[in-house]
């Protein structure tokens, strides 16, 4: 091009080297060229381009996968990318309260960082640590019931690029609460039977808890808590079974024991009885079955037993397509990855168990309980008794009765006598008419007869 000086050339590329040919033509003097070499300055680079996303589980925990390539123009050499995952509540509790999103740290801390906007080198991701054609990084464990949002950024030194926000998230589960605190055990007058007072329900920030259950663990008095498995672990039965199995000998030998549901509560209860088969009143019991299979039995207890047991409380997951057949469920199961970094899909009620409540041993009732029982109950009873009498027999006795009783049982007591032998007496005290004294006489003789043969037996 003819051109004259100064020359401004547009339309070039940050940060790529430049060889410009300048050729000279003077009328005056001979032709010469001008050679010169540049490189255009770097300028911010492009936003990063998406690769993919998806939610894996390291066995104990859920991870967020995060894939990602190079700006399409770099303008410069990138230094640095730096990558947010932020997870905030999906679905909270009306009233409750606000909870801050979490930022999970990667699982190598060596390549990868977690950037919560801290203007820190040690927060950014050297590509070079890199050989694949994409960037990859993990970051974990993730909280239950998250909404993970994942932004990208890339920079040089001319600055950092506009963000790369993922067009899919990692988005988890409900589950249970990360702590349930153990109720508190306390006894009562009764031998079959002991109080349960509960702590600060459990936070529900995790997932809405459905229902509630009481595990109860009969033992032997010479059992130890040590001996029995996490409350997880331990094997769930009925009533009956729980008792057999518990209270043989080889239950201890062996760590086997089994435990069973005593009470249910779609809320949280303040405080409950167990072993008064009662529940707690105004509170309905769960509308379904621990497990799906055992029921809440509320027996009476038996005294002479050492008694503990666990809170259980049951989480429901979201069955909603979002959760199950999201975008974040690309690769389910990839034979390529180790099965560790399989993706995890999460199915069914979640539980989440408290530790094991302080022990209540249930004193039998002994011989000295009975005679306690005599002196409290039957003595009052019988002093009662004795006064009622006392005061009956003075009132017949100011109405004359008790003299009328008395002469009926004088005469009763000789209307027996007479009964083993036959007297004939007239029938009233009065006036015998001359012409019946000689049959009187008769009557009278016999009689005295009679009572001396009566008395001469008796004397000899």
């Amino acid at each position: 091009m003819n051109a004259i000086s100064p020359v401004t050339i547009t339309n070039l590329r940050a940060a790529t080297p430049y060889k410009l040919f300048v050729t000279v033509n003077d009328s005056q003097t001979d032709p010469f060229e001008i050679t010169e070499l540049f490189n255009t300055a770097e300028s911010k680079p492009h936003p990063p381009k998406y690769e993919d996303v998806r939610v894996l589980n390291s066995g104990s925990s859920l991870i967020c996968e995060v894939e990602w390539r190079a700006p399409s123009l770099t303008n410069g050499r990138i230094s640095r990318y730096y990558v947010r995952v932020q997870g905030a509540v999906r679905r909270m509790r009306p009233g409750g309260p606000l909870v801050a999103d979490d930022f999970p740290p990667p699982t190598d801390e060596e390549k990868c960082a977690n950037w919560d906007e801290r203007e820190d080198v040690s927060h950014g991701i050297n590509p070079i640590e890199f050989t694949t054609e994409f960037l990859s990084c993990k970051y974990g464990p993730l909280k239950p019931n998250r909404n993970y949002t994942i932004t990208v950024w890339a920079e040089n030194s001319a600055g950092r690029s506009s963000p790369l926000v993922f067009p899919k998230h990692c988005i988890t589960n409900y589950a249970q609460p990360d702590v349930v605190e153990k109720p508190i055990t306390s006894t009562n007058s009764n031998h079959t039977s002991f109080n349960l007072a509960f702590n600060s329900k459990p936070d529900d920030t995790n997932g809405p808890i459905s229902c509630y259950y009481i595990g109860i663990v009969p033992l032997l008095k010479n059992v130890s808590l040590e001996t029995l498995p996490p409350p997880q672990e331990i094997v769930m039965d009925t009533v009956s079974k729980a008792f057999n199995n518990n209270l043989l000998p080889l239950a201890a030998e062996k760590k086997r024991f089994f435990a069973y549901i005593a009470e249910s509560y779609t809320d949280y209860p303040p405080d409950t009885v167990i072993g008064d088969g009662k529940g707690v009143a105004g509170m309905k019991p769960c509308s379904v079955l621990y497990l799906s299979r055992y029921k809440a039995e509320d027996v009476i207890l038996r005294p002479g037993l050492k008694y503990t047991g666990f809170l259980i409380v049951r989480v429901d997951k979201d069955d909603k397509e979002e959760v199950q057949t999201g975008a974040h469920y690309t690769r389910l199961l990839d034979p390529l990855r180790p099965r560790s970094y399989r993706q995890l899909h999460l199915s069914g009620p979640a539980y989440g168990f408290s530790e094991y409540f302080k022990p209540v041993f249930l004193e039998p009732e002994d011989e000295g309980n009975l005679i306690g029982t005599f002196f409290t109950v039957l003595v009052p009873l019988l002093v009662f008794l004795t006064m009622a009498s006392v005061l009956a027999l003075f009132v017949l006795h100011k109405r004359g009765e008790v003299s009328q009783w008395c002469q009926w049982l004088w005469m009763s007591k000789e209307s027996s006598i007479g009964a083993e032998r036959t007297l004939l007496r007239p029938s009233a005290y009065h006036a015998i008419a001359v012409d019946d004294l000689p049959s009187e006489y008769l009557m009278r003789h016999r009689d005295s007869d009679f009572l001396f043969a009566q008395e001469y037996e008796v004397s000899h």
